[in-house]
């Protein structure tokens, strides 16, 4: 039984067990943590679907999926109707692609959704554990620490917000570990997670660049086969119409809107927006606006992170690290970014706890202050908050990620367990030696 066992541990974790008990604790005190989790805050797992998810996966379905999912007004009205005026909410600036992704929820009774719904979080949940844990071994050498940090994530705003609105970034999550399992030689696991956020947000654009840097391109080939085919798919089935809308209105609209000058964008163009743009609804002081610099300032900020990333692949024996410093700032330089978007960080912050392990020295202070940013809940949204424009509290989020992508792209490990990981690759053209 105890050889079975072990077995079936080493599967999972993808490494030798040589203290089967610390494995036992490890996975039943995470699923206690889980499941105490659930009970505590059953209301918001409960949720269910946002209502504009609803909607478009009904339209598609239907065949009433059309340009009129952008007109906010409507599906505004749409999903009022649908709470007793509770909830007024919009699919707005979601892809039509997202659209087929999400018809699996009209062929559901409407009583059953919400059940559906927590089932795929908690599975997404599970799924980032497990991956991480193949990535990194802190959760079997620590399990009283991994037992904690599954907590602090599972207790997190940003999780409890992404339950609460209905949001699909807790599903993505698990995407975007998978994508982190191409620095260990796979491909179809790593293509599918880089295809879903594609289709699903059309983002991810510094970890296809990543990847690239990182010469894995096998997976970035499969990657790009299943994306084109979804978003051709997706394309026939919600129609010209529907996607010219969403190209060239909706889009360029979100990203010049001005509310992304509000703080509940943590992201740093939305940041610099609120230091340089003045609108009399949503920004009416800015520090000193200055709408030309600000044009200029956001993609040169961005492109100045973008190279220093692929520089950090390009130098280090293994390219984890880069690659997981590519998924934070997917996020930070997006145009508009709310709080639970950073739960698509979670497997960056385990591999950066990884490298804290490891022998992160003085640089862990950072680490620590970057996850307590990223996770507290913490009053940023508030108008007196918003005011103290160079204080760290009105972008937290934003804070955090970009101290966890410093942390990233200088800390190098000391110990064998990421830059030894089994399967580990430096590119798929040049050779590489396989440790055994």
């Amino acid at each position: 039984m105890t050889l079975r066992f072990n077995a079936m541990v080493s599967w999972l974790t993808g490494r030798s067990v040589r203290k089967p008990r610390r494995h036992i604790v490890t996975i039943l005190s995470v699923a206690a943590v889980s499941g105490l989790t659930i009970g505590l805050h059953i209301q918001l797992w409960s949720r269910g679907p946002a209502e504009p998810y609803i909607i478009a996966a009904e339209d598609v379905w239907t065949g009433r999926i059309g340009p009129g999912l952008y007109d906010d007004g409507a599906l505004a009205d749409r999903t009022a109707g649908m709470t007793k005026g509770r909830v007024r909410d919009i699919f707005s600036p979601s892809p039509p692609s997202l659209s087929l992704l999400l018809l699996p929820l009209a062929w559901l009774p409407a009583s059953d959704r919400s059940n559906v719904w927590l089932a795929l979080n908690l599975g997404s949940v599970w799924m980032t554990f497990w991956l991480v844990a193949r990535m990194t071994s802190w959760p079997t050498r620590r399990p009283l620490f991994a037992v904690a940090a599954a907590a602090f994530f599972l207790l997190s705003e940003p999780f409890a917000e992404n339950l609460a609105r209905g949001q699909i970034y807790a599903l993505l999550m698990s995407s975007t570990a998978a994508a982190m399992m191409a620095a260990r030689g796979s491909v179809l696991g790593p293509a599918r997670g880089l295809a879903i956020c594609a289709i699903a947000k059309l983002w991810g654009g510094p970890m296809w660049l990543a990847l690239m840097t990182a010469r894995v391109w096998r997976t970035l080939l499969v990657a790009s086969l299943v994306t084109l085919s979804g978003l051709m798919l997706s394309l026939y089935v919600t129609g010209l119409d529907t996607w010219h809308e969403y190209l060239w209105v909706v889009l360029p609209r979100w990203i010049s809107t001005p509310v992304a000058t509000v703080t509940a964008h943590q992201t740093i163009p939305a940041a610099l927006a609120h230091l340089m743009r003045m609108d009399p609804q949503w920004n009416p002081h800015p520090a000193f606006a200055n709408v030309p610099l600000l044009v200029f300032l956001a993609p040169a900020t961005s492109f100045v992170l973008l190279v220093v990333t692929a520089r950090t692949i390009l130098k280090a024996q293994d390219p984890t690290a880069g690659i997981a410093a590519s998924i934070v700032l997917s996020i930070l330089v997006s145009p508009l970014g709310e709080q639970y978007h950073y739960l698509l960080l979670v497997p960056s912050c385990a591999v950066a706890i990884e490298l804290a392990a490891d022998g992160g020295g003085r640089r862990t202070a950072m680490l620590v202050l970057s996850l307590l940013l990223l996770g507290l809940p913490l009053p940023f949204k508030s108008s007196r908050v918003g005011e103290l424009v160079f204080g760290v509290l009105s972008y937290p989020r934003l804070a955090g990620g970009l101290l966890l992508w410093l942390f990233l792209v200088t800390t190098r490990p000391h110990a064998p367990s990421l830059a030894s990981m089994p399967g580990k690759i430096i590119s798929e053209t040049t050779p590489h030696t396989v440790p055994a």
